[in-house]
């Protein structure tokens, strides 16, 4: 998706069932991985309440399928024709981005102690 190259990805952190905090992910140049090895660059920005209910849904409708709730996750999306798109569900070790969101850390503790 051309959005990729233009917009990058944004990632939601659910931890404990609640959107926590949200990173820009960018690629460099031309390139459309996102990842740092391949020039790509992480930036937090604030929690977007539209994005926050996307990845909740998310969270809630796969623990519906599974039966089981998820202590833990990060919602990878992607803008395509004004409308946000999952690419990455990663709930087994997400990246929580703790040089850009040090604060994940604390919350990722909490909610793990309650799980």
């Amino acid at each position: 998706m051309e959005s990729v190259r233009t917009e990058g990805e944004v990632s939601v952190f659910v931890l404990g069932g609640e959107a926590v905090s949200q990173v820009v992910k960018l690629p460099a140049g031309g390139e459309v991985r996102v990842h740092e090895e391949y020039g790509g660059s992480t930036r937090p920005v604030e929690l977007d309440p539209e994005l926050g209910r996307i990845a909740r849904s998310v969270v809630q409708a796969t623990e519906s399928l599974k039966g089981f709730d998820l202590a833990y996750a990060r919602v990878d999306l992607m803008s395509y024709d004004g409308q946000w798109l999952l690419s990455e569900l990663e709930v087994t070790e997400p990246g929580l981005y703790l040089d850009e969101l040090p604060g994940n850390a604390a919350e990722f503790v909490a909610r793990v102690l309650q799980a």
